[in-house]
């Protein structure tokens, strides 16, 4: 009895070490979600003309035969020529973040939880529309219209963990932003409405993309390479047309749009006010709301482009105290 008792204790005892032993490690190598956040433009992917894409009419994607039994509505033949198409200018972007892990370190992060975004969009003119001045000759910049949208992402999944120009360990992915076309912006700026490769990558002149994390203006990720870029652009905004570069100069042409770009009677949408949204979840972001009317309230938009990330630790125990001071924590570098 005696013996049976030493061997039920010993079975215990070794029960409870091989379960001590056995529990798994803290994942200490990412942090559950972004404390800090950079985004830039992804200009590996931007090659040649914008991208441009005309999507399928819903109607050709659906089951449309219970709405035959309508009494009042369109016939077949009235949807093959329906002209409601939708387009979407595809904009590549690239995301660095960080965060605290469970021993309260520095550490690539798993997500972002929320990302606001101010994407400004250059339509090329018709030139029947591009007024003359008294000297017949028109300014570059009068061929332009510019369009801002500005919306929410949610919960943007890091997909791979990489060194950044500091030499730090960083959570990054590419994700494209999708701003969508109705045809009656299209033809609000164009004045073309029954061709349907009238809005295409040719009238796109740049575009540009503000981000902002817990309110406040996200840096620009800083290039290993230190490419040089021509006058008017930075790491968060592109210039298709070589023209309009050598115009611009130094401004920061998204943020004085206002006087510098006529804003026309058009809109730009992002998926969620589209009839596409319940399709997207593989191709882009999700919005928040996912579907209707983007609410960009909680994160905020930029009004400025803001500055490049630091490189050197020195500047992140600065930037930390700054942030600290502010009550945020998107001043710290990655």
């Amino acid at each position: 009895m005696k013996a049976r008792l030493i061997h039920v204790l010993f079975f215990v005892l070794f029960g409870c070490v091989c379960t001590s032993s056995a529990a798994p490690d803290k994942d200490t190598a990412w942090a559950a979600e972004a404390t800090n956040v950079v985004v830039s433009l992804n200009a590996s992917k931007i090659n040649g003309p914008a991208e441009v894409l005309k999507l399928p009419r819903m109607v050709e994607a659906v089951n449309i035969d219970f709405f035959e039994q309508c009494k009042v509505g369109p016939s077949k033949q009235d949807m093959k020529d329906s002209k409601e198409l939708w387009y979407v200018v595809n904009i590549p972007i690239r995301i660095h973040a960080v965060g605290r892990n469970s021993a309260d370190e520095y550490a690539p992060a798993r997500y972002v939880r929320e990302l606001g975004i101010r994407a400004s969009l250059l339509v090329r003119k018709p030139k029947s529309r591009v007024k003359e001045t008294r000297d017949k000759a028109a300014r570059e910049k009068d061929a332009y219209y510019i369009l801002t949208k500005e919306f929410t992402i949610v919960d943007v999944p890091m997909k791979r963990a990489v060194k950044n120009a500091a030499g730090k360990d960083v959570g990054e992915t590419e994700i494209q932003l999708g701003l969508f076309v109705p045809q009656a912006s299209v033809y609000a700026m164009l004045g073309v409405f029954s061709e349907s490769t009238a809005f295409s990558g040719s009238v796109i002149a740049g575009y540009a993309v503000e981000a902002t994390f817990k309110g406040e203006s996200c840096r620009e990720i800083e290039s290993k390479a230190g490419k040089s870029m021509r006058p008017g652009e930075t790491p968060s905004s592109f210039i298709f047309s070589s023209k309009l570069v050598s115009e611009v100069g130094s401004r920061n042409w998204w943020s004085s749009s206002r006087s510098y770009f006529e804003t026309p009677s058009a809109e730009l949408c992002c998926i969620s006010e589209t009839p596409y949204a319940p399709f997207y979840a593989p191709y882009y972001p999700r919005v928040k709301p996912m579907y209707g009317k983007p609410d960009t309230g909680s994160s905020g938009s930029s009004s400025s482009s803001s500055s490049s990330e630091d490189s050197s630790s020195s500047s992140d125990s600065s930037s930390s105290a700054s942030a600290s001071s502010s009550g945020s924590s998107t001043g710290s570098s990655l």
